[in-house]
């Protein structure tokens, strides 16, 4: 399997697993570095002027520990963010974060948030 189908696989998993209610925020290093990382990637845009990362309830991690293509991923980290550019209104959208191990980002993507109006 290529890569590019391997990720867009897990992606559409990783979405539909979201959705699953979760009790507790998640808190560990694995947030931090995937806000990290996100942010990076979103600000190189050039229209975006902040990025808000929202940990509550949607905030959620799961153990994954598979290979997507040749890259190991040991967790895969979903929540929600809002983004505000220069102008227009600020955007609420969901992230979709693989890490490698607990501190390591390898791939973030976001989609539009349906839940919110």
């Amino acid at each position: 399997m290529k890569k590019a189908n391997a990720i867009k696989i897990l992606l559409a998993g990783a979405i539909s697993l979201a959705a699953i209610p979760v009790q507790a925020q998640y808190e560990g290093p694995g947030f931090a570095a995937c806000m990290q990382y996100g942010e990076k990637r979103l600000l190189q845009d050039g229209t975006i002027r902040s990025v808000v990362f929202v940990n509550n309830k949607d905030t959620v991690i799961e153990k994954y520990t598979e290979n997507v293509g040749s890259q190991f991923v040991s967790s895969v980290l979903t929540g929600k963010l809002t983004i505000e550019r220069a102008s227009g209104p600020a955007r609420k959208l969901r992230y979709l974060c693989l890490l490698a191990d607990d501190q390591t980002p390898v791939f973030f993507h976001t989609s539009d948030d349906k839940q919110e109006p």
